[in-house]
């Protein structure tokens, strides 16, 4: 399994969970200095996106197979290179844009490579009353079951960055920019 943007808290997460069904993870970061830190956090493979074939290192990695699964939270303009490392047959999870919304789909790449692409939110399945979206209760209800298990029994393990009070919201989102951040950054609703 491929996770990009492995050093989010969704991608944290999706180490740990993967790691718990047996996947072997591949987790890709821009930053050199967060290989170690993704490695301790349970990533059998990093991959350093600025410096090295997103595709090239996967295909590597797999022995000329691909990723059965990539977790990307990117799209826009890295699509290609998803398509690229993914197996023949895999799948690809986008659940987020953060490359921007005009996202190449890379149409002889799917059909060579015979790859499934899922755009996903989580609003599909918790639902999102303001929207008007029906939250999918079986499929909730088992996802919140088990992270809830995982949990409890120490397996599941949240990674806070840091923690910054309501009224230093510039100073968090500073600290986001820079990209040091190795999990989630939460502000809290108090004043320091």
């Amino acid at each position: 399994m491929l996770i990009t943007a492995a050093t989010g808290g969704a991608g944290l997460g999706a180490i740990q969970l993967a790691r718990l069904l047996g996947a072997t993870v591949i987790a890709a970061t821009r930053s050199a200095a967060k290989k170690q830190p993704l490695l301790d956090a349970g990533a059998h493979h990093v991959i350093i996106a600025d410096k090295e074939s997103l595709a090239a290192r996967v295909k590597e990695i797999t022995k000329g197979q691909g990723a059965n699964l990539i977790f990307d939270p990117i799209a826009g303009p890295t699509l290609p290179a998803l398509a690229e490392a993914v197996a023949w047959g895999g799948q690809i999870v986008l659940y987020g844009a953060l490359g921007g919304v005009d996202t190449p789909y890379p149409l002889w790449t799917a059909l060579a490579r015979n790859f499934s692409l899922r755009a996903y939110i989580v609003y599909n399945y918790c639902g999102l009353s303001t929207l008007g979206l029906p939250r999918k209760e079986e499929a909730f209800g088992r996802a919140i079951a088990v992270i809830h298990e995982h949990l409890a029994a120490g397996r599941l393990k949240p990674i806070i960055a840091k923690i910054f009070p309501l009224d230093q919201i510039q100073a968090a989102h500073h600290y986001m920019e820079s990209n040091q951040q190795l999990g989630k950054i939460v502000v809290t609703s108090g004043a320091s």
